[in-house]
């Protein structure tokens, strides 16, 4: 999504920090320090209580290419504009809960910005703010969540340089038609949102690659998704989805796929028609086995998670998923692996935690034969001591034991089989 969520760590010691998720940015979390520090900053957060802040000191950073505020009732961006102007370098402006109704005109002037957050505003002009906006030919990401829409103004068409879209926590009820008429749109998110269905007439959504609709309404997978040209993710947690339409188009260009948490039970044979499908995420359905044996068809998954589902056993056929690198059966009903697993070479990661009753001898004795397998999870196994052809797993890299009821001593004699490994008990590791 446009916004990133960074986790502040405040010192008593002034010490420069580097934002790993805004691609390393200079960034100080104390705006006294950031103010003293202003010709190497690259991102400045200000929040209501940095009650040193005033708009003139903005020209100061001359460097500075992301700039967010939080929580201002006063916020004179007028002022600010006028301010930031002069510098050539900012591409990114978050506005989270200010209390603006309108977007100044001379907004225009910050003719390099190409993402905007409007998150939380109340009563925002949409109109004015559209008009204003799209005179902005370099704005290609824009976020208006959190602003309680329940119908996106039809202006909204006039920004057609839009290429990524965020409509989150708002209260749409039915796809706006407006969003048709964005012919530049890639990225559309409509999470928390109250969508049932998503209507798709000739030439719509022609350049849509991505798009989010988790916590909505849908109880039918929109089938009709799978034939838009550059389609490649959709997301759709968190849904009432019970039923997948068996008429899935046979050229269809989803790479992504990520059904969690819905109320599958079975998915439909032509799930193989996704022939590009390369990551398909089921966990927290209740999917059956049999649904498990249609999904052999898909050759090209590279990741398949199925945690959390009634999953009784790998079929006969798991051989055919010859490119799978990932594979999550976390909290099924498997005992056992069937062996042909032992024929995925490109495997890496597997989790295998929390299955009641598991044949953990007989677990092992299949990993232990897969090569390229360097990462496995076994959390909450329900035993007390690991059996001994554990140590036969010495290509694994990582285990992951959170959870687990292994005392000390125990723990130590797991880490004595396989020293070379990077063995964690932590739930949090």
């Amino acid at each position: 999504m446009i916004k990133q969520y960074l986790l502040l760590i405040f010192l008593t010691i002034p010490i420069l920090l580097v934002s790993q998720e805004s691609s390393k940015l200079i960034y100080f979390p104390d705006y006294s320090e950031a103010l003293a520090n202003a010709s190497i900053v690259e991102e400045l957060r200000i929040k209501k209580y940095d009650i040193q802040f005033k708009p003139e000191h903005l020209r100061q950073f001359v460097n500075l290419k992301e700039l967010s505020f939080d929580s201002f009732e006063d916020l004179d961006l007028k002022q600010i504009v006028l301010e930031l102007k002069g510098i050539e370098t900012l591409r990114q402006l978050w506005m989270f809960d200010c209390r603006l109704r309108k977007i100044p005109n001379n907004f225009t002037k910050l003719k390099n910005l190409n993402s905007l957050v409007i998150d939380g505003f109340e009563n925002l002009d949409f109109e004015q703010t559209f008009n204003v906006l799209k005179r902005m030919p370099n704005l290609i990401e824009l976020d208006l969540s959190n602003l309680n829409i329940k119908q996106v103004p039809s202006s909204i068409k006039k920004l057609r340089q839009i290429e990524e879209l965020g409509l989150d926590d708002n209260q749409l009820t039915e796809l706006p038609p407006e969003l048709r008429q964005l012919p530049n749109l890639k990225k559309l998110f409509l999470s928390s949102n109250m969508l049932d269905t998503f209507v798709i007439e000739d030439n719509d959504f022609m350049q849509l690659e991505d798009l989010n609709l988790c916590y909505n309404k849908f109880n039918r997978f929109p089938v009709e998704l799978a034939s838009l040209p550059k389609i490649k993710r959709l997301v759709m947690w968190h849904n009432p989805l019970y039923y997948i339409p068996s008429d899935i188009p046979i050229n269809s260009t989803f790479k992504e796929l990520n059904l969690s948490r819905n109320e599958l039970v079975n998915i439909p044979e032509k799930i193989k028609n996704l022939k590009a499908l390369e990551s398909l995420d089921l966990h927290g359905n209740p999917i059956v086995n049999s649904s498990f044996q249609l999904l052999t068809g898909c050759y090209n998954l590279i990741e398949l998670r199925l945690g959390g589902t009634k999953v009784k056993e790998i079929p006969v056929g798991i051989a055919k998923l010859s490119k799978l690198k990932t594979l999550g059966l976390t909290s099924t009903r498997i005992t056992e692996l069937n062996p042909e697993l032992e024929t995925l070479d490109k495997l890496e990661t597997i989790g295998l935690g929390h299955l009641n009753g598991a044949n953990w001898e007989q677990i092992f004795k299949v990993l232990a034969n897969i090569n390229s397998l360097n990462s496995i999870s076994l959390c909450r196994m329900g035993i007390k001591k690991m059996p001994d052809n554990f140590k036969n797993l010495s290509q694994v890299e990582v285990f992951q034991l959170g959870l687990n009821k292994f005392n000390r001593d125990e723990q130590d004699r797991i880490q004595e089989m396989l020293p070379e490994a990077t063995v964690s008990f932590s739930v949090y590791d």
